[in-house]
């Protein structure tokens, strides 16, 4: 980006102000009331830049906007694309923020949906995006000829009566092993008061990878999802 450079600038009660904004860096305008800080950032830098930016649009898109004056400035080059939140605008809730205030926050977001490589916070990993078929031939393949559990936590709700419904629903739909506070243990086995010692966490074994084909996998990490 180009240096921005401002000449003559005499809105208000600005004297012929000069400035130059290296990109790049935060600037920041200070000094006493009615010094022109409101004057320089608000009613000359920006307000040119929307001058222009509305100038961009075609003579009919042009017809249905207000009419912006040029601010008395003897030059300013170039103009970038700015955005302005004005100190006394009313904040929509706690959670506002420039960009939700500027309607940024949906292109942010897209952008970095797009760009941004998510990282697993525990393994330090990139992480993918992957169906149930890929996932299935990546675990075969990296844990050809050993044995393993494939898992999946759940939090139980409501005490001893929550987790005991939990458990007659996947005893049902065919899950006979669970892990409790990392110890693999039978269903019918595990007592309430542990899994409340536990947290209420516990890991449903979905498979176990050594005794699976790719298929039964697949299906496994699709239920869990």
């Amino acid at each position: 980006m180009l240096e921005t450079k401002l000449r003559g600038a005499r809105t208000h009660n600005l004297a012929g102000v000069d400035l130059d904004l290296e990109p790049g860096q935060v600037v920041v305008l200070t000094g006493v009331s009615g010094a022109g800080k409101s004057s320089l950032a608000m009613d000359t830098l920006y307000a040119e830049g929307q001058r222009r930016f509305v100038e961009s649009f075609s003579p009919y898109a042009r017809q249905f906007l207000e009419r912006l004056e040029r601010p008395p400035i003897d030059s300013l080059e170039p103009v970038p694309a700015g955005i302005a939140v004005d100190r006394r605008a009313p904040v929509k809730s706690s959670r506002s923020t420039v960009a939700t205030m500027a309607d940024l926050e949906p292109y942010l977001a897209a952008l970095f949906v797009r760009e941004a490589e998510p990282i697993c916070p525990e393994h330090r990993l990139p992480a993918r995006a992957l169906d149930a078929e890929s996932a299935a031939r990546g675990v075969l393949g990296e844990l050809a000829g050993r044995r393993a559990l494939l898992t999946y936590p759940v939090r139980v709700h409501g005490g001893v009566e929550g987790y005991l419904e939990v458990r007659d629903t996947l005893a049902r739909e065919g899950y006979r092993r669970l892990v409790v506070a990392g110890q693999a243990e039978d269903l019918d086995r595990v007592k309430p008061s542990s899994v409340m010692g536990a947290g209420g966490w516990v890991e449903w074994i979905a498979i176990g990878i050594g005794d699976a084909d790719e298929g039964w996998i697949s299906a496994r990490a699709e239920e869990s999802r």
